[in-house]
């Protein structure tokens, strides 16, 4: 039987005899958690899982005397209405890269993860194949020349293609390997010995031979040869026009910038090569703002400078704005030229510089322009005659003046958020970091905190 002592629940028994009874502790007994949500009891110390809000939570009887439980995501990883361990990976497509993403599922106590874009491949179209990144191939160039190829890949299957360790001479129509060497004549008649060198430069040499008959009897012939070097008038310019150390193209026009040490360096793809020259900075004198240098681009009435101009003044001195802003904060220095160095972003010409003016629709333009676009974003053409290159890049915006254009045409200036469903159907935080092309980011929101249970 049981009964209470201190406060304390005993169960005695009776042994009869002179042993009378005998009175113990009750033992309590093995606490337990019940999960509404699963409907399945657990003991202390078990752990399971716990679907949930379209989640999957990790949850752990603790007891405390009260049947608690304490469940999380941090070491989770939630996308696309899918559930991730740590460790777990799976693909999914770029929101706006058109291209396949891996994941890995970091957990990092808030559910992190990371993508990186798949191995991806390189479609040739003229060879009609696809090769990996880092493969490298050959093709046929204007006829009878050769190139090498390598798959970039860089998101969007680039290929770069070059003639820099091949020799392409015009004189036999005919493609040499570094090394490979030929006979020819020359203009004169002389018999020519060349050799492939290459030296980043698709050069070869040749040997011209005063003789071509044997003076000697037996097994070692000899042969008067006269040594002279063959440097061809012209090499074949790199496929794509021009091709820099870090493999950029560049086509036939383009100028960009370029550092050299403490120099900055102003290029120029000339077809034959590139010619480089260091840039002299825009001197600033006077004004409000004792000369202190330009900020490039500003705002003035309304309307985005790239560079110096004589707007507003009646004696045509050149001026340009200190800050941003000028009807904001009317902070100038005068300058001594009028140069437009614009270098873009984004576009399909990797940075180049504004070609003022260029061609777009049979109209010459002279600045930056939004002319074609929906999204009001600013851009230039990169080489003289757009409509014949189709090569642009976009312009840099002010800083103050510079937004992001969602998808469904709603704007918001650099630093503010707002909430968005992503297509798969979980929602997300986004934030328009600007970078001067209107780039906005957005982190799903299980990303951004843990998520708790309260009891």
């Amino acid at each position: 039987w049981e009964r209470t002592y201190l406060g304390n629940t005993l169960v005695c028994t009776c042994y009869g005899g002179g042993r009378g009874f005998n009175c113990e502790s009750k033992p309590e007994s093995e606490e337990t958690c019940f999960d509404k949500y699963t409907g399945v009891t657990y003991r202390v110390g078990e752990t399971y899982e716990r679907p949930k809000d379209n989640m999957i939570w990790d949850c752990t009887c603790i007891g405390a005397g009260r049947g608690r439980i304490s469940c999380t995501i941090a070491n989770r990883c939630h996308e696309g209405g899918q559930s991730y361990k740590i460790g777990d990976t799976w693909r999914r497509p770029h929101e706006t890269g058109g291209y396949m993403l891996e994941c890995v599922c970091l957990g990092n106590g808030k559910g992190e993860w990371t993508c990186k874009p798949v191995a991806e491949r390189c479609y040739d179209n003229t060879a009609g194949t696809s090769y990996v990144v880092g493969q490298t191939w050959e093709k046929p160039y204007q006829g009878w020349m050769m190139v090498d190829c390598t798959c970039l890949g860089e998101g969007s299957g680039r290929i770069t293609c070059s003639s820099k360790n091949r020799c392409n001479d015009q004189d036999t129509r005919t493609s040499y390997r570094i090394g490979d060497s030929w006979s020819k004549t020359d203009t004169r008649g002389n018999l020519l010995q060349c050799i492939c060198t290459g030296n980043g430069r698709g050069e070869w040499k040749c040997e011209r031979h005063s003789s071509a008959q044997a003076t000697g009897t037996g097994s070692n012939p000899i042969t008067n040869i006269q040594t002279a070097l063959f440097q061809p008038d012209s090499q074949l310019e790199p496929y794509g026009h021009c091709v820099t150390d870090n493999g950029v193209l560049y086509s036939l026009g383009m100028r960009w910038l370029r550092a050299q040490g403490s120099k900055q360096m102003l290029c120029t793809c000339l077809g034959n090569g590139v010619s480089c020259e260091e840039t002299v900075a825009t001197i600033t004198f006077g004004g409000n703002a004792n000369g202190e240098p330009c900020a490039i681009p500003f705002t003035h009435d309304g309307k985005t400078y790239y560079s110096c101009t004589g707007e507003g003044r009646q004696d045509g001195k050149l001026w340009c704005a200190t800050t941003s802003n000028y009807d904001t904060d009317k902070k100038y220095s005068f300058c001594n030229e009028q140069r437009a160095l614009v270098q873009t972003r984004g576009g399909n010409s990797n940075g180049a510089l504004c070609n003022f003016p260029f061609l777009y629709n049979n109209r010459n333009y002279t600045d930056c322009t939004s002319e074609g676009r929906r999204d009001s974003m600013k851009w230039c053409g990169t080489t003289a005659n757009y409509d014949a290159d189709q090569k642009f890049g976009f312009c840099p915006m002010a800083a103050h003046e510079e937004i992001c254009t969602t998808n469904e045409g709603v704007m918001y200036r650099v630093g503010d958020q707002w909430d968005k469903q992503h297509d798969q159907g979980h929602m997300m935080r986004c934030t328009c970091v600007g970078n001067g092309r209107g780039e906005w980011t957005c982190v799903a929101y299980s990303q951004l905190k843990d998520q708790c249970i309260v009891d």
